[in-house]
């Protein structure tokens, strides 16, 4: 055997599949689709393409990831197809029959019209020469690059459609705005048309619901559930805000097209879906421990924690949605938003046990918005704001050599309109003493290093300076402080004279609310800090202050 034939898959606008929709469960249902397409999808596919006289392990999509420094294929032929490595949203599976490969592509993405309607796929196909005598590649990192380098070029070729076009002649769908095929109701909702791509997603929603509480069962510890609605996440009656939080890993991309090795591909796949697992299960294992505490009722006085009325059990202030691959995306409370952003970036970051080579860091962003406001558009603000954070990233990765992760936030009070840039410009950019000043300083770095050029960026000093307003000043006082970010210097230094003689220092003994960067520039802390303190409330400010070390 000389060389190996190679499929590479690829799943194209992930993102807008998934959150296309403002509902709730058709996005919960989405997300089970996407992951379904490598698993059960593309086992099955595996399965139609090849001989029904070869035998088929049900351990295919399991055996690379115990074995990550064993390739089979070259050594057993026989055994006809094998998976190199499915991670950072793509696939990549060898064959020894080439006629085989191109009939698993059919097989895969006629099953996906079917059990995936509106979701677009990308395919490349190529060829890896191999050395029997030392049971490897010859050219592994030639060879990936090259086929990678297709899936570019078919990726910006013409895609088909996945559904039925909208005709004249066709009712329109409400839920995703594509022509009605399907009926469509249940005990919430009564009996309507809709789409085969909205059905599609709904259909999933049991199955998707049934794995997500089964993954974490052991810490939900037969107390709590996984919301189905936005308005069973905590909300309190006349707080009805969700913060949308969206997490990406920090050049994961480069890392995987660094990988020389078929064996590296693999340990790295394996292993950030491993830092995923664990961070996820940090932030509901603190959740737990929080909602659960009997003696201490502190965590229910702030949430409200809705019982579901068949199993009786809580609903817990969270849904994940997407949690599979090094991007991440879910939904709580708006309150919960950037305290568990920032607890799951640093076990993602910080890992004292392993001894892997890989350093991983990621950027957030979490746009906090009213709970009836669109979906869709919520995520696509946080969406922003993460690109926005990881802009920070690249420029600590070029400047000090340091893998950095970052955190942005956006706290929508009613609609919004335009992009992020514009919405800051707008509303945050104000003249002060005839110098252009900026009321923000976000995004802030939350990396657990010590040292750094930029140490204003770090959000360490915003929780400090949040807990000892929360200590020290009156409510109405700190509100109050917000109105003087606009005033000149000698209003702001004579309330700032005044409350400090009445005992009220300002965070670390400052005398401005403003930082200059120049002479016709000044920044502020302070706005940053005094808006997050509505959406932090100081039981998670006390956990969010403790030492990554005993995270």
């Amino acid at each position: 055997m000389e060389k190996l034939h190679a499929v590479l898959l690829d799943a194209a606008s992930i993102q807008s599949y998934v959150f296309g929709s403002n509902k709730l469960k058709e996005n919960i249902g989405a997300s089970f689709i996407v992951e379904e397409i490598y698993r059960s999808i593309l086992t099955k596919a595996i399965k139609e393409a090849l001989s029904p006289s070869i035998s088929l392990s049900n351990e295919l999509l399991e055996k690379w990831k115990e074995l990550p420094h064993e390739f089979r294929l070259i050594k057993k032929p026989d055994e006809k197809v094998e998976i190199g490595y499915i991670g950072g949203g793509n696939a990549l599976i060898f064959f020894t029959d080439k006629s085989e490969a191109i009939n698993f592509v059919k097989k895969w993405t006629q099953d996906l019209l079917i059990d995936a309607p509106g979701l677009s796929t990308c395919v490349a196909f190529g060829e890896f020469e191999v050395n029997e005598d030392k049971n490897d590649f010859k050219n592994f990192a030639e060879d990936k690059k090259s086929l990678f380098e297709k899936l570019v070029i078919n990726k910006n070729a013409y895609h088909r459609e996945t559904v039925i076009p909208r005709h004249g002649i066709t009712a329109i769908c409400k839920r995703s705005g594509l022509s009605m095929e399907c009926e469509y109701g249940d005990e919430e909702n009564k009996l309507e048309y809709i789409s085969s791509v909205a059905n599609g997603k709904l259909a999933k929603v049991p199955d998707a619901n049934k794995r997500l509480q089964d993954a974490f069962e052991e810490l939900l510890k037969d107390k709590f559930l996984f919301p189905f609605k936005l308005d069973d996440l905590g909300q309190k009656i006349g707080d009805s805000h969700i913060a949308i939080v969206h997490i990406d890993g920090n050049n994961i991309g480069k890392k995987f097209a660094e990988c020389q090795k078929i064996e590296e591909l693999r340990k790295l796949s394996c292993y950030i879906k491993n830092r995923v697992k664990k961070s996820m299960e940090h932030i509901i294992k603190k959740l737990v421990k929080l909602a659960g505490d009997d003696e201490n009722r502190a965590f229910e006085e702030i949430f409200e924690l809705k019982t579901d009325k068949k199993s009786g059990k809580k609903f817990l202030p969270i849904r994940p949605i997407v949690y599979g691959g090094d991007d991440v995306t879910f939904v709580c409370d708006g309150r919960l938003g950037v305290f568990l952003a920032e607890k799951f970036m640093k076990v993602f970051h910080w890992d004292k046990s392993s001894e892997s080579s890989f350093e991983l860091s990621s950027c957030s962003g979490i746009s906090i918005i009213k709970t009836k406001y669109p979906f869709y558009r919520g995520y696509q603000l946080a969406e922003s704001l993460c690109k926005k954070a990881k802009r920070e990233a690249k420029e600590d990765l070029s400047n000090e050599g340091i893998n950095a992760s970052w955190l942005d936030f956006h706290i929508a009070y009613g609609g919004f309109s335009g992009s992020l840039e514009m919405i800051r410009d707008k509303h945050y950019k104000i003249v002060r003493n005839n110098k252009n000043a900026s009321l923000l300083l976000r995004p802030y770095r939350i990396s657990p290093h010590n040292i750094w050029q930029r140490e204003e960026r770090n959000f360490d000093p915003i929780k400090n300076g949040m807990k000892h307003f929360m200590s020290t000043w009156p409510t109405s006082k700190v509100h109050e402080l917000l109105r003087f970010l606009s005033l000149d210097d000698e209003t702001e230094e004579t309330f700032i004279k005044g409350m400090r003689n009445r005992g009220h220092k300002l965070p670390d003994s400052k005398n401005s609310l403003w930082e200059h960067k120049d002479n016709r520039e000044v920044y502020t802390q302070y706005f940053d800090m005094i808006e997050l303190m509505e959406f932090y409330p100081e039981i998670l400010l006390q956990c969010s202050l403790t030492n990554v070390e005993t995270l």
